[in-house]
Parts: structure tokens; C-alpha cells; sequence
């Protein structure tokens, strides 16, 4: 079990970050709503779980949170506008993708916010999930909540994920992790990143995003699940991002980029 004080232990000196450990929960992201609340002068808290029992993915996905990962949602208060806020999730993946590589990691970036393991034994498993949530005052945003959900410490996954995810102990020696340590390293990166969109922009984390895609210049298909952008789905070559994040495809026999708003991204096997 997390120990009080123990990820604050591996925050950087003079980290803002306000945690509070939460236990067994619903969800963390149900913690922090309440939490928004009840803390309206904190720009940067955290609610860390020990494990979750109805804890969602995007599209409101189940996602499995057992005391061997890292689950937690992280609450932001930038001072950008609400527009901007698709951005943060974004800046989430790379923030986790970022924390992990330089733990030694190999992991990259699958449009728009999942982390997956790109080592040969388990290409392109699923490492970590990330859920965004915001509210609004007006035109501005009130917060961000970033759900991230990180297997850490699995020693196997059974049924349909024996084949789809992967773990960070894995792709190591096979030995257990800090769970705190990791959880910091994330939340030392969520901070930097948010910082930087707040002063300079995307522009720089979307830099860093694109170091870290995988499928640039590989054939995929997105498939719409509800988006109204799309007609069902749409294959094409991947490109990157526009300046706003949305997935840039090169269809056939279009000279212009089709930009995705939203869906799942499937790579050509």
C-alpha cells in the first residue's frame, strides 16, 4: 500500500502538487470532482487510488485497476481558453510517455493519449489509459481532470488482454516497482507540460507528441465510435497533428489532409 507522504517524497523540490491518497474507490475521478470542491484555491491536486472498482477508460471503457498499478486523476486549473482544453489530454500522454521513457522504458504514443510499450517482446501492448474531464466558468476553464491509469506492476494479464496490454514490470527485470516513484514522475511532467502550454502554447508539446507517435507514415484506420466527423471510418496514411491537436490523414486521392476530431486509431497489421 502507498504510505503517507511517499510520493510527495519523489516530487520535485518545490512541487505544488497536493495529494491525497484515497484507497479503495469508485473512481479517482469521482474523488476529484469532489475534491474541486472542497479545495477551489489548489491548481495542482491529485487523488491517488489504491485500487478502483468502477474506474472508466475513454468512451467509458472499463478499465481493470488492481493494487498493482497506478491509478490516479490529476486536477488542473490553467489559465487557458476552455477551447484549449482537448491540449491537456495531449500533454497527458506525453507527460506519462516522457516520465517513462527516462525510467529507461520503451513506450510511445498511439493517437490521441494512449502509452504503449514499443519493445520488440511486447510491441505495442497497452501501458497506460488516460480520461480527460473539465469544467467550465464561462468561457474559461474552471479545471481539468486527468484520469491516467498506468500498469505498473502486472506480472500477466488473462482473456482478451493476455494479447492488448502490457505492464511496466513486464518490460523490465521482472521485478516490482515503486508505484510512488512513478506516480511523481508523471506528475513532475504534467506540471512542466501544463507550464509550458500556459506560456508558450501547444506548439512545444505537440513537438514533443510527434517525437513519440507511432504509425507516422504507416496506413490506419480510425474508426468513428460516434464521432461526427467521420462516416464510419476512414483509412489513410498518418501525418502527425495540426496545430490543434485533431490527427492528420493523407487519404487516397485527396491532395489536402483530413483532420480526425475524434475515434480510434488501428493500425494496418
Amino acid at each position: 500500500m502507498y504510505q503517507a507522504g511517499e510520493i510527495e517524497s519523489h516530487l520535485r523540490a518545490g512541487s505544488p502538487w497536493h495529494v491525497f491518497l484515497v484507497g479503495d474507490v469508485g473512481s479517482t475521478m469521482d474523488e476529484v470532482r469532489r475534491l474541486a470542491s472542497e479545495c477551489p484555491d489548489a491548481d495542482f491536486l491529485v487523488a491517488v487510488a489504491e485500487t478502483q472498482h468502477a474506474g472508466l477508460g475513454r468512451h467509458v471503457r472499463t478499465w481493470v485497476s488492481t493494487a498493482d498499478g497506478v491509478w490516479m486523476t490529476a486536477l488542473l486549473r490553467p489559465h487557458v481558453p476552455a477551447r484549449n482544453a482537448p491540449w491537456f489530454t495531449l500533454a497527458a500522454a506525453v507527460a506519462v510517455a516522457e516520465a517513462l521513457h527516462e525510467k529507461g522504458f520503451s513506450v510511445g504514443i498511439k493517437w490521441p493519449n494512449d502509452v504503449l510499450a514499443t519493445d520488440e517482446a511486447h510491441w505495442r501492448r497497452k501501458l497506460c489509459g488516460i480520461r480527460c474531464e473539465m469544467r467550465l466558468d464561462g468561457t474559461d476553464i474552471d479545471w481539468v481532470g486527468l484520469g491516467i491509469g498506468i500498469n505498473v506492476n502486472h506480472e500477466s494479464f488473462s482473456g482478451d488482454l493476455a494479447s492488448k496490454a502490457a505492464s511496466l514490470r513486464q518490460l523490465g527485470d521482472g521485478e516490482c516497482l515503486s508505484r510512488a516513484s512513478v506516480a511523481a514522475a508523471v506528475l513532475d511532467k504534467v506540471e512542466e507540460c501544463c507550464a509550458i502550454i500556459e506560456r508558450d502554447g501547444f506548439a512545444p508539446v505537440r513537438r514533443r507528441w510527434m517525437g513519440l507517435a507511432l504509425g507516422l507514415g504507416e496506413m490506419a484506420t480510425v474508426r468513428d465510435d460516434g464521432a461526427a466527423d467521420l462516416p464510419g471510418e476512414t483509412t489513410g496514411i498518418v501525418r502527425g497533428l495540426d496545430g490543434d491537436g485533431h490527427l492528420l490523414l493523407e487519404l487516397p486521392g485527396q491532395s489536402d489532409l483530413h483532420a480526425v476530431y475524434a475515434g480510434d486509431l488501428v493500425f494496418e497489421v
